[in-house]
């Protein structure tokens, strides 16, 4: 009964000071009795992502903008900013202490493939090799064409994998050993060198995604979700074939 008594506590303490979410549901399309209005707000910037939208709504968060009309700036009133672009400058500096984004400031320096990979060559001059050894040789154009050219002159049958700098979802990407394939003037693109022994999982290419939530960095705090996703090619991989390797 003791045992009882200090978990109904413990849960008592929990909802007192922090905000508790039940559990989501799936499908997205079962929705709960919409509880009454906590005093909490949302506001979704250039964006409305429908499982963002319902998990606030269903745990009694309102949409700002339907609440007040002056909704583009900070005026207090939201607790949760949600944006898939980079957040102003203005909205950081104007931050309450109830009030959370869901970007970190340059949080597009690990996002951008140009942006990262001069980041990944900083820390490698400071720590070695050794711990940021991981990443092929590496330019990125236009500023750096003439070392491309030149190390592609030294050798003629290397493959280069070829990908924008901000583009997603595999858009744009190309592999090739012809200088002239690769645009470099008025295209930001990022080129490396390709690895012709990729790890294979039965003869396909595959990648692992983990997603983490990073809720504080200086201490650093985040949460790893426990489901992840796999992406595999939908052909055998093939060294002597071109168009199975991007």
């Amino acid at each position: 009964m003791a045992k009882v008594d200090k978990k109904v506590e413990l849960s008592r303490k929990i909802k007192k000071n922090f905000l508790v979410f039940r559990p989501y549901e799936d499908p997205i399309t079962i929705r709960p009795y919409p509880p009454q209005d906590r005093g909490y707000y949302f506001f979704l910037q250039s964006c409305d992502i429908k499982i963002i939208r319902f998990t606030l709504e269903d745990n009694g968060f309102r949409d700002i903008k339907t609440s007040v009309d002056n909704y583009k700036h900070n005026d207090g009133k939201w607790s949760v900013y949600w944006t898939v672009g980079p957040v102003k400058k203005t909205i950081y500096e104007s931050l309450q202490k109830y009030q959370k984004v869901n970007h970190f400031p340059c949080s597009f320096y690990m996002t951008r493939k140009d942006l990262m990979y001069r980041q990944i060559s900083k820390l490698k001059e400071i720590h070695g090799s050794k711990h940021f050894g991981f990443i092929p040789k590496t330019f990125i154009l236009p500023n750096e064409f003439v070392y491309l050219e030149d190390e592609m002159k030294r050798d003629k049958e290397k493959l280069w994998i070829c990908k924008p700098a901000a583009s997603s979802q595999g858009r744009g990407i190309f592999v090739t050993n012809n200088l002239a394939d690769i645009p470099h003037k008025d295209k930001q693109f990022v080129v490396s060198e390709y690895i012709h022994n990729p790890l294979l999982f039965n003869g396909y290419k595959f990648d692992l995604r983990i997603y983490v939530a990073v809720t504080s960095v200086n201490p650093l705090r985040l949460y790893i979700y426990e489901d992840g996703l796999t992406r595999f090619a939908t052909c055998k991989y093939n060294s002597a074939n071109a168009s199975s390797k991007a």
